[in-house]
C-alpha cells in the first residue's frame, strides 16, 4: 500500500544518498521527454508544465530514485526457496535463450509485486 511505497522511497532516497548518485541534465531530459510522448504531449509542453507546477524537483527524485533501485538490482542476490543463490543467466537461458544473451547482468529491469524494498527475492 501507500505506507510501504513511502517507506520504499526513504530506502531508495539513502541509497541515492550512500551512493553519491545524482541526477545529470541529460538523464533528466530523457525522462521528460518519454514522460512526455507516453502523455502524448510535446515535450517542451510538459517541461514547461512541471515548472509551472513546480514539479521538477519530484521528477529529479523519481529519475533518482530509479538509479538508486538498478544500484539495489546490480547488488541484489535473489536466491530460491531453501536460501541457494539463483544464477537468473542460467534460468533465462532454459526460457528464453535470446534475453539471456542480451542481459549480462542477470537483473530484471522491473521490479516484482514484492516492491523495490525486497532485495531478495525467493522462488
Amino acid at each position: 500500500g501507500a505506507a510501504q511505497s513511502v517507506k520504499a522511497q526513504f530506502v531508495l532516497d539513502a541509497v541515492a544518498q550512500k551512493e553519491q548518485l545524482g541526477v545529470s541534465e541529460p538523464e533528466l531530459s530523457e525522462f521528460v521527454v518519454s514522460r512526455a510522448q507516453r502523455a502524448g504531449v510535446a515535450p517542451d509542453a510538459y517541461a514547461q508544465s512541471l515548472v509551472e507546477g513546480g514539479q521538477l524537483g519530484a521528477l529529479m527524485g523519481e529519475v533518482l530514485r530509479g538509479k538508486a533501485l538498478a544500484v539495489v538490482l546490480e547488488n541484489a542476490t535473489v536466491t530460491d526457496a531453501s536460501g541457494r543463490p539463483v544464477d537468473l543467466n542460467a534460468l533465462r537461458a532454459e526460457t528464453d535463450p535470446a534475453s539471456a544473451e542480451d542481459d549480462e547482468t542477470g537483473v530484471e529491469s522491473e521490479p516484482e509485486a514484492g516492491g523495490p524494498a525486497d532485495a531478495t527475492r525467493t522462488e
